[in-house]
């Protein structure tokens, strides 16, 4: 999936551009685990020694990560409203505001 296919598929879950950091970062998160699994391999199977990639694990894989991400993505959909709503009351910054991204 390219980037901007994915992007588009983010904004639409978070309801935010696709430019918007919250929108890139989480497509960035999905991108990260995907290459994760993908070019980690040797790590995965020091984990995890008895998995095997057969054609089962990898649609079980993709389905967690496609769960996880979708979790994730709700839960940063939510906190952004919120925070949105709470902009002008000067309420402490959390999350990726704090590492100054946001």
């Amino acid at each position: 999936m390219g980037v901007n296919r994915l992007s588009k598929l983010v904004s639409e879950v978070l309801g935010l551009p696709a430019n918007d950091p919250h929108v890139q970062m989480s497509a960035g998160a999905i991108q990260g685990l995907c290459i994760w699994y993908r070019s980690s391999r040797t790590v995965v199977e020091r984990m995890f020694p008895e998995l095997r990639f057969t054609p089962e694990v990898i649609d079980g894989i993709a389905g967690f990560v496609a769960d996880f991400s979708l979790a994730g993505m709700r839960a940063v959909a939510q906190d952004t409203k919120v925070r949105s709503q709470k902009s002008e009351d000067g309420s402490q910054k959390t999350g990726s505001q704090q590492i100054g991204v946001l």
